[in-house]
């Protein structure tokens, strides 16, 4: 639970400097942009995805211990979009 949190805050601190990028490099290529853009949408996509699992996880089956044994999207976020 401790390393969701920490997660969320990394991803703050992505989203602050894609802001920044764009907003002090208005003139770069288009090829940073789109590199810029697509490194957001995918730790977009894992926020999404691990924010899936702790609402499963601690919200609709509270208590269910048999459900912390199954890998929920996790076995795609860390590896495949890290």
């Amino acid at each position: 639970l401790i390393g969701y949190f920490y997660s969320w805050i990394l991803y703050g601190f992505l989203c602050s400097q894609t802001f920044v990028y764009y907003q002090d490099f208005p003139k770069d290529r288009l090829q940073h942009k789109i590199l810029v853009s697509y490194l957001l949408l995918i730790g977009t996509l894992q926020m999404a995805m691990n924010l899936h699992d702790i609402l499963i996880i601690f919200g609709t089956h509270f208590g269910d211990m048999a459900l912390l044994q199954q890998p929920g999207l996790g076995w795609f976020s860390v590896p495949v979009l890290t």
